[in-house]
């Protein structure tokens, strides 16, 4: 059992989704389940169990879900793409809600991460296959 402690907020979601979940912005604004590798609307993951809930209603918050934007949070991850471990950077996966191991690019001669497309660092390790381990949150 994993004790999160991450920051997170109510935000509007356009569909049911269940803790440890990648999210992207939607055309909406609305937030949605990820499904294209690298993607650049990244907005987090859904969290389990916050440290600190930001835009908490008194009446509950309907329509919308509570994603960790900074900390340590569960996150499925799928190491389908690469074997994952601590210290791994991660990104969006075409695996849908899934995070994977990022690979960063050469650019001019220094290693670089596709700007915008950064979830977090893996604090956990998965070998292969999918399942979910703990993800430090650092959008970028």
């Amino acid at each position: 059992d994993t004790n999160s402690g991450d920051v997170a907020e109510f935000i509007p979601v356009t569909e049911d989704v269940e803790p440890g979940t990648v999210l992207v912005i939607g055309p909406d604004g609305k937030l949605l389940t990820s499904s294209a590798a690298y993607d650049t609307r990244v907005a987090g993951i859904v969290s389990t169990q916050p440290g600190l809930a930001l835009a908490t209603k008194d009446g509950g918050n309907p329509g919308e879900e509570i994603v960790a934007l900074a900390g340590r949070v569960p996150c499925k991850v799928d190491a389908g793409y690469g074997a994952i471990h601590p210290g791994d950077v991660l990104t969006t996966s075409a695996t849908p809600g899934h995070a994977m191991k990022a690979v960063a690019v050469n650019a001019g001669g220094v290693e670089i991460y596709r700007p915008g497309t950064v979830l977090g660092k893996a604090m956990g390790t998965l070998e292969s296959g999918t399942g979910t381990i703990d993800v430090l949150v650092t959008l970028q």
